[in-house]
């Protein structure tokens, strides 16, 4: 990636300005500090019948934590934290226990939902070294710990890594290293005060691939791609077989000048077996730009992402096209089209919900992903920022849970199948995210200046705790 970096600790040698700041705006999450770990333990509460409360089938299995992911403060380094609801209501969750810091990226879970991901950085002269550490959620415990050599990375370079779980026996890692060269100050007026010196310098980005083997616990790779210069975004999905990669070309150098102008780079989709630094075929991409996003492998095999916020960019491996879905349902007036969450349902149906515009379809994947349902509900108060989970699903996939209405807040549940509000719980608090936890709990998240609240909630909404943390949450996994 080429870009100028225009922040750096006054007084640092102009080889070290500006490092933490471009790591920083790559992760995309600036503060990023915490993985947290807290046991989950639903607590029985009195069903409505009108909302679905039918088992999971996994529940036996089911993970005893959930982790979460977030900021302490704009200079913390990332960490993981892992969490219990309470298990009497009215009462605080157990004390969480911090099983991860320094995280590099936004962690991963595996597809079963029994494991945890994530990655730490670490540079010395000549070398980076990337640490994939995965950890068992039914104890909240290090399973593995694995370490990457990456020779020939300066101390400088800033390194992004991407954990994608590829089935039950591999994680695949996708690395974006960016180096710094042509380090150089210069002079900048301040409107209200003497000119500051700034350092800047040019940074390319190119990528690498790894693949833990989960059994051994030991890489295949680096493989260096050699794609330089490059976005350090990916978009990225893998299942047992392959790695699927979306990619684009640095635009900054790509467009040519204003004299000549050159068309916007392609976004390209790459096919890596697992094992391989080369792909098996790379393809145009019918989406947008990456953005960081993590792609969903369907019941049909295919790989979908979501572009641009209310359409899909769904690849079939089998024949090599890439498929732009738009749904004219989501065809809405709006600003800016917000945050779309993907659920996939036991049938095989997909949730596809955009609380900006108070709507959710239920899709077929294999029906040309017809619609089959739209539901319709208030917007939220916090339809945009915060966590991008404004919607849950319950365990059977028979229940939407929202956000509550700007007025009311809270949180909302309707039955998919017929579109009816079956329950509501609020107390006049707005929350910005909302999570369906492995045991049948669902986890509300709210921000506030001091940190995050915690509400904790039964399948029929009954309010069954809350908590507290100095912690801006992200994500739950």
């Amino acid at each position: 990636m080429l870009k100028h970096g225009r922040t750096g600790t006054p007084g640092a040698p102009a080889s070290k300005q500006g490092t933490v700041s471009r790591r920083t705006v790559l992760a995309g999450t600036a503060g990023a500090s915490v993985l947290v770990a807290l046991p989950d333990v639903l607590v029985a509460a009195p069903a409505r019948a009108s909302v679905s409360t039918a088992p999971n089938p996994d529940l036996a299995t089911a993970p005893a934590h959930f982790f979460l992911y977030g900021s302490i403060g704009p200079l913390s380094t990332p960490n993981l934290q892992g969490w219990r609801p309470p298990t009497v209501r009215g009462a605080a969750p157990p004390a969480p226990r911090v099983v991860g810091s320094g995280i590099a990226a936004r962690p991963a879970r595996s597809a079963d939902g029994t494991t945890v991901a994530f990655p730490t950085v670490s540079t010395a002269p000549g070398v980076a070294s990337v640490t994939l550490t995965l950890v068992d959620a039914a104890t909240s415990t290090i399973e593995t710990s694995a370490t990457l050599a990456l020779p020939g990375v300066p101390a400088d370079a800033s390194v992004l890594v991407r954990p994608v779980f590829a089935g039950s026996a591999t994680v695949a890692l996708v690395v974006a290293v960016t180096v710094p060269t042509n380090w150089h100050t210069f002079r900048k007026a301040a409107p209200d005060g003497p000119a500051v010196t700034t350092p800047s310098a040019t940074w390319t980005t190119h990528h690498v691939l790894a693949y833990l083997d989960r059994a051994s616990g030991m890489f295949a790779g680096p493989f260096d791609l050699a794609d330089a210069p490059s976005l350090a975004w990916t978009d990225a999905a893998a299942d047992a077989n392959h790695l699927y990669l979306w990619t684009l070309r640095e635009p900054a150098v790509s467009v040519g000048t204003k004299q000549k102008p050159l068309p916007a780079p392609p976004t390209r989709l790459l096919t890596f077996p697992l094992g391989s630094g080369k792909p098996s075929r790379a393809v145009r991409s019918a989406g947008a730009w990456p953005n960081g996003a993590t792609g969903l492998v369907l019941a049909t095999g295919d790989v979908a992402r979501v572009a641009e916020g209310r359409d899909l960019e769904v690849y079939s491996p089998r024949t090599g096209t890439s498929t732009r879905i738009a749904f004219a349902e989501l065809r809405l007036e709006s600003a800016r089209a917000g945050a779309t969450t993907v659920h996939d349902r036991p049938d095989g149906t997909l949730v596809i919900a955009n609380a900006a515009f108070g709507r959710a379809l239920v899709v077929d994947p294999a029906a040309s992903f017809r619609t089959v349902t739209v539901l319709d509900y208030p917007r939220p108060k916090v339809a945009l920022g915060g966590p991008d989970a404004k919607t849950a699903l319950s365990p059977d996939g028979a229940v939407l849970y929202t956000l509550g209405s700007a007025t009311a807040g809270g949180l909302s549940a309707y039955e998919i199948a017929t579109g009816d509000l079956v329950a509501t719980s609020s107390d006049g608090a707005h929350f910005s995210g909302v999570y369906q936890l492995p045991s049948g709990t669902l986890l509300a998240v709210n921000g506030n200046d001091s940190g995050s609240q915690l509400g904790f909630f039964s399948p029929t909404l009954a309010r069954l705790g809350a908590s507290s943390t100095d912690m801006y949450v992200a994500e739950v996994f």
